[in-house]
């Protein structure tokens, strides 16, 4: 658990529970089940409550299905998702991590943001700062790529910006 700048609670965790409570318009409202009944998965989960912690703003699971491979018994891929921690800074950026735990190959795949959890709007375009490197990118929408190269860095730490100013916030004199 955290506390966004606003002092609002935000906890974040992983469930294998079809009950967890979300939110209407919530960016994954249901659990994601297993096709199988060899493992029942989990999904993560996000939510945000109010100032005061008396009511929520946003939750959401965060999840893929298993995918079960019927050659490899009791193998599974994806449906293994696991929050462990959320850190927002003083402005309310969220920070994002995303790992390759893969020693030996890069890895590339889409990486899925709750935006509306996040405080931004369906179609806005956000900065995902990267710590590490202090790269930039411009992110559009609730789904985008990354490549995590291990001989490169196995990870990125990424700074969610909500605000991104464009040439209408300044004034130009001629």
């Amino acid at each position: 658990m955290n506390s966004a700048a606003s002092s609002a609670p935000i906890v974040v965790g992983e469930t294998n529970g079809a009950d967890f409570p979300t939110t209407p318009g919530a960016f994954q409202p249901s659990f994601n089940e297993p096709s199988a009944t060899i493992n029942r998965g989990w999904d993560a989960f996000v939510t945000r409550f109010n100032a005061t912690g008396s009511q929520m703003v946003f939750s959401t699971y965060l999840g893929a299905p298993p995918v079960f491979d019927p050659s490899f018994p009791g193998s599974v891929k994806g449906g293994e998702e696991r929050a462990r921690a959320v850190v927002v800074d003083a402005f309310d950026n969220v920070i994002v991590v995303v790992a390759n735990l893969d020693p030996f190959q890069t890895r590339g795949g889409r990486v899925r943001l709750a935006l509306q959890a996040l405080g931004l709007r369906e179609g806005s375009t956000y900065q995902m700062h990267e710590l590490i490197t202090g790269a930039r990118y411009l992110w559009n929408g609730p789904e985008n790529g990354v490549l995590l190269d291990p001989a490169i860095s196995p990870v990125q730490i990424f700074r969610v910006r909500h605000q991104v100013r464009t040439e209408h916030d300044f004034d130009y004199f001629f």
